[in-house]
Parts: C-alpha cells; structure tokens; sequence
C-alpha cells in the first residue's frame, strides 16, 4: 500500500480556507509530492507512515519550523530586519514561485508572512501551498477568507482580470519586504481592512526611499514588484 495514502480513493470532503471542497486520494499525494521535491525551500512533508484519517479530518504532517516571519518581527519589538537579509529571503521567495510554477503548476495563493517560515538552521521556507492552490477555484480563492490585504490590486478590482499568475504574489512579497524594512506593514495606520483595500485601488503603492538609509538597488528592486498596473510588474523569474 502506498504509504502516503491517508483516505480512500473515493471522493471526501476537505475543508480549505474556510470552504468544503470534494478531493480524493491523488490530491494529497499531490500534496505529498511537493514536499518530498527537490527544492530545499518548500515545506518537507513529514510523515513515516500514513497520513491521520479521522472522520472527514485529514491530518497532513509537515516538518517543524521554528518561526515565521509575523512571529519574529512580533517578538523582535517590530526591530526592522536588515536589507541584505531581505534580499535573501526575496531571492528564496521568488525562485520556489518559480518552481511551483514550472515543475507543480501551483501558484501560491497566499504570500504573507506567517507563510513564510525559518527552520531552526535559519532556512527560509514556504508553507500552506499545494491543497489550497490546486484544489481551490482561483475566483473562489481570491475572495476566501486569505490574507486581502497581501493581495496585489487587480485581486481586488472586481472589474480587472481573472487571470493569475506569479505577478500577483511579486505584488505581495514586496509588500512584505516593505514591512520588514521598516518593522510594521505598509498600511497600519488605516483603521481596518476595508480601508487597506481601498487604499490599495486608490492611491499609489507605498515605496522605500534612499532618505531612510536604504541602498538604490533595494529601493529599485521593491519598485519593481509595486507596480499597480500587473503588466508592468516585475515577474518572479
């Protein structure tokens, strides 16, 4: 018996981001796949034998991390992280997008930091990829209860295009790197999410200058992936 099964082969429900969805067995192995992949930046799948079945709650195991990256500026005191630091974990970011993309047809659909995670060797990994992205539809993805206010604006827009690609996690992680830069998130001063969203649509992004200490290239580079219109931004390759 293959040792990654975990329920029958006939359809079962899983619930993901919030929603039930009909899976079966070859869904979860897909799942099993990416973590047993060949790049050191996604999320190992952890289990020895079988997955956890119980009821219609599956259990997928994956391998410890020590934190994410929420988690470290919370605990930090929201001390901004250093610019060569950033630009490493950017570098990791977009190169697994890339892979997802190229090998596993998955785009992540929820770059936010409490998806990205440091194991306890300081590697940077990616999580919460794999049943969401492929068993979700991307329209029903994009309005679940994710993280709206990591989402790039033509994930807002009612009226833009449905199309998806990494473009729009580009749009997230340099939103991300933006926070880390300067220890809160671009946006926090605005009373609640509805107002992020708004201001997304409605103004310009939010950017880093050379005033606060930041080097050329960094400010460039974050420019490059905040770009409101999707067709002008930075892809991940």
């Amino acid at each position: 018996m293959d040792d990654r099964k975990a329920v029958r082969d006939h359809a079962n429900i899983l619930r993901i981001i919030g929603e039930e969805v009909r899976a079966n067995v070859n869904d979860l192995k897909f799942v099993s796949e990416i973590g047993y992949g060949d790049n050191g930046h996604v999320c190992n799948y952890a289990c020895q034998g079988q997955n956890m079945a119980v009821k219609e709650k599956v259990m997928i195991c994956m391998e410890e991390a020590a934190a994410c990256l929420d988690r470290v500026l919370r605990r930090s005191g929201n001390t901004p992280v250093p610019e060569e630091i950033i630009g490493k974990i950017a570098v990791i970011v977009l190169t697994t997008l890339v892979y997802l993309m190229e090998k596993h047809n998955v785009v992540d659909w929820s770059v936010r930091p409490s998806n990205i995670l440091l194991d306890w060797n300081g590697t940077v990994k990616l999580c919460d990829i794999g049943v969401s992205s492929k068993l979700m539809n991307p329209v029903r993805c994009q309005h679940g209860p994710r993280s709206p206010t990591y989402f790039a604006p033509e994930r807002i827009d009612p009226n833009a295009s449905p199309d998806h690609d990494t473009r729009n996690n580009v749009w997230s992680l340099g939103i991300i790197m933006i926070e880390l830069a300067r220890g809160k998130y671009p946006y926090a001063n605005l009373l609640n999410e509805f107002h992020v969203l708004s201001e997304i649509l409605r103004s310009e992004p939010p950017v880093v200058n050379q005033s606060e200490g930041f080097s050329e290239e960094f400010v460039d580079f974050v420019s490059l992936l905040l770009q409101k219109e999707m067709e002008r931004r930075q892809n991940s390759s």
